[in-house]
């Protein structure tokens, strides 16, 4: 397993890059206590700045597959998932000692907004 230093700074930098995203945080009870997740990235970056230490930084767990061949920067730490996970990155620290993860959940969001959109509809 190799890791990869990085400010935790640089991943509510890059969140805020991602416009109409939903993401969920696992394994930092800073985060997970104070924000429903998921949540959009805007409210996710805002709450990393605002609850995690400056200048604190987690060991992100490089992908092993070419998931990540033609990214760069943060992006390429991502790994692709399925099942509406469409991307996540895997690290070491933050608030928690058995490990941090960041999970996209767009996908999974937006479906189930059409759901509910689709049985109030139905209802009419």
């Amino acid at each position: 397993m190799t890791t990869k230093s990085i400010p935790i700074s640089k991943i509510s930098e890059w969140l805020r890059t991602q416009s109409e995203t939903w993401w969920v945080v696992d394994g930092d009870y800073r985060l997970e206590g104070r924000l429903m997740m998921p949540a959009r990235e805007q409210d996710l970056a805002n709450a990393i700045d605002k609850y995690c230490e400056p200048g604190e930084e987690v060991n992100v767990i490089l992908p092993e597959s070419d998931d990540a061949a033609g990214t760069s920067g943060i992006e390429q730490l991502f790994t692709a998932s399925g099942d509406g996970y469409d991307r996540a990155l895997q690290a070491e620290g933050g608030d928690h000692d058995e490990g941090w993860l960041l999970v996209e959940q767009t996908q999974f969001v937006n479906e189930a907004n059409r759901e509910v959109e689709e049985f109030f509809q139905n209802k009419k």
